[in-house]
């Protein structure tokens, strides 16, 4: 119930704190959500990147989470499209 309105402000995620704990709460119950593919790939700043786009420019911190919560995407449900955002990562 906390997490819809979460990912709902998703785009005004400018720190690399928050960033980061976002991606983790998709990664972590990305069961939960029909579009976790799309929460993934969604807003990182200006201009309108995916976290995915803007992997390189991201903080550590940020880049681990993606690729933590990517590899769990593949892990649960191994589709082309998460398969592409995996490679995106690496």
């Amino acid at each position: 119930a906390v997490i819809t309105p979460l990912c709902q402000h998703i785009e005004s995620l400018d720190e690399p704190p928050s960033k980061a704990s976002m991606v983790w709460i998709i990664g972590e119950y990305a069961r939960s959500f029909e579009n976790v593919e799309e929460l993934l790939d969604c807003w990182s700043g200006p201009p309108r990147n995916t976290f995915l786009d803007s992997f390189h420019e991201e903080s550590v911190m940020v880049q681990l989470q993606i690729l933590t919560a990517t590899v769990k995407l593949h892990l649960m449900k191994s589709t082309a499209a998460s398969a592409e955002m995996l490679k995106k990562c690496l």
